[in-house]
């Protein structure tokens, strides 16, 4: 298997369903250019689409609820600090197993 970093814009909501090969890994999310990524190690040689798998991803601020039927065994990637207007806020990302 030949890897690769990829990099997957989020949008602006709690719950989200990005699809990346099988086994891919989560590595960080970051504040890129005033836009939320996440950077995973991906399968480079997987056929696009094909076999890839649906993997949810949760954005929650402090103090958010996390329904967990919405995630699978959620896995925590990083913690993100933004301006929301003037006031700093913190988001947190996870990722559940991929389906």
């Amino acid at each position: 298997m030949n890897i690769a970093i990829w990099k997957f814009e989020l949008k602006d909501k709690q719950y989200q369903t990005i699809g990346m090969p099988p086994n891919s890994k989560a590595l960080t999310a970051q504040i890129q250019n005033g836009k939320l990524f996440l950077w995973a190690l991906c399968d480079k040689d997987a056929q696009i689409d094909l076999d890839y798998l649906d993997y949810t991803v949760l954005v929650a601020g402090t103090g958010s609820v996390i329904d967990s039927e919405e995630i699978a065994k959620p896995h925590y990637v990083a913690t993100v600090q933004v301006l929301q207007g003037t006031y700093p806020i913190a988001l947190h990302v996870f990722i559940g197993e991929g389906a």
